[in-house]
């Protein structure tokens, strides 16, 4: 792939100065105006941007409670793009941004998590917590911002000015993104526990003890919680009571965080392969093979299905299983894809963030990021889709917004 990164390199030099054109020829994007009957093939799009209604925000990782990835409303660049601004933190960035009103939400391996005026880069404030915030995303509900800490806790922060509102202390690094459901924050904690909080005052309302480490994020969908454990397990578990409802097991860890559509479940694990579970009864429905842990949750878009492996490449299946693309990477892929219009981005460990075409996978542009801050170059965070833009962060410790 020498060429290749010759040729990403030239893009992201060209970047920093400007809009930037995508080389290759666009021909037909998926979810473009079209329809999925054909399995996700749409209408030919020439413009720069690929436009929905508008939607300005991004709430929590992976968009929505049920961890789709996937924004049929985002306004995002497909041809070009233009690097907007870089809000430099300390430390890596793998933390992924939760976008509201305007002001871009994320952590850093720097203890802080920071708000950041979504135009300009501007800190609006931030908050230090008492050790690294990891891959743990905030998701921002009703004016208060949710996020976990390797303190072990659980933080509820005031969106307008970082002040903290409440503390829930674990026995464990908090890796796991939470997510908001009906007044209770549901996170799994390294402890081996997954938790269900009062969302008002942090206080616990029950518990549910895996057998091994919690960095996976829940998806909460119609009052069943669904989650990884590094002891192997994918668990649905009753979300008024933590009971657990099945657990399905799998050949490896699986930090990976479920995705759940029309009732299936679909997860990866350490072991390599890409998991589709009944969401009633925990059977296995399918499943596929890779060469390489997978530790992303997957984007699941108009019966389309996205994901990363360690192996270096990126997939695009149909929601039976049938393959559509690979892309390869030079780096493993652990970031988490997102997909607004047909376009899906996603972030490798060999420092880039790639936008591809959906229907073929064929590459529209990428951008290359820094030097790593701690011992490796990458892009672990999962980018959102708000604003007409898109925003991630990157082991070189910046935030990105590219529009």
């Amino acid at each position: 792939m020498d060429d290749d990164k010759s040729r990403r390199a030239f893009i992201a030099g060209a970047a920093s100065a400007g809009a930037v054109s995508a080389t290759g020829c666009l021909q037909r994007l998926p979810f473009v105006g079209g329809s999925s009957d054909d399995g996700g093939e749409g209408n030919e799009t020439d413009d720069d941007t690929a436009s929905g209604t508008g939607d300005t925000n991004w709430r929590s990782f992976q968009y929505d409670d049920s961890n789709t990835g996937y924004s049929a409303d985002a306004t995002v660049p497909v041809r070009s793009f233009e690097v907007d601004w870089a809000f430099e933190t300390a430390r890596s960035v793998q933390s992924s941004p939760a976008v509201v009103d305007g002001t871009v939400y994320v952590g850093s391996y720097d203890k802080s998590l920071y708000a950041v005026n979504a135009s300009d880069g501007s800190e609006n404030w931030s908050f230090e917590t008492g050790y690294i915030i990891g891959l743990s995303s905030p998701a921002v509900v009703d004016g208060t911002v949710y996020v976990g800490s390797f303190d072990s806790n659980v933080y509820a922060l005031d969106a307008s000015d970082g002040d903290e509102v409440w503390s829930f202390e674990t026995g464990g690094y908090v890796l796991s993104s939470p997510v908001v459901v009906d007044g209770t924050v549901y996170v799994g904690s390294f402890d081996g526990n997954v938790y269900a909080l009062d969302a008002s005052n942090g206080d616990e309302l029950w518990r549910f003890r895996t057998g091994d480490s919690v960095g996976s994020s829940p998806a909460v969908v119609d009052g069943t919680v669904y989650v990884g454990s590094f002891d192997s397990n994918v668990y649905a578990l009753d979300a008024s009571n933590g009971d657990e409802v099945w657990s399905f097991e799998t050949d490896g860890e699986v930090l990976s965080s479920p995705t759940v559509v029309d009732g299936t479940v679909y997860v990866g694990s350490r072991d390599g392969r890409m998991y589709v579970l009944d969401g009633e009864t925990g059977t296995e429905e399918w499943s596929y093979g890779t060469d390489g842990g997978i530790l992303g949750s997957p984007a699941y878009a108009e019966g389309n299905l996205f994901f990363g492996s360690q192996d270096g490449s990126v997939y695009g299946l149909r929601d039976s299983g049938e393959e559509r693309w690979t892309y390869e990477t030079d780096g493993e892929v652990q970031s988490s894809p997102t997909v607004g219009m047909g376009v899906v981005y996603v972030g490798s460990r060999d420092g880039y963030l790639y936008a591809l075409r959906g229907d073929n996978g064929e590459e529209l542009w990428s951008l290359e990021t820094g030097e790593g801050v701690e011992s490796s170059s990458g892009v672990d965070s999962s980018p959102a889709l708000a604003g007409g833009a898109v925003l991630f962060g990157a082991n070189d410790g910046n935030v990105y917004r590219l529009s």
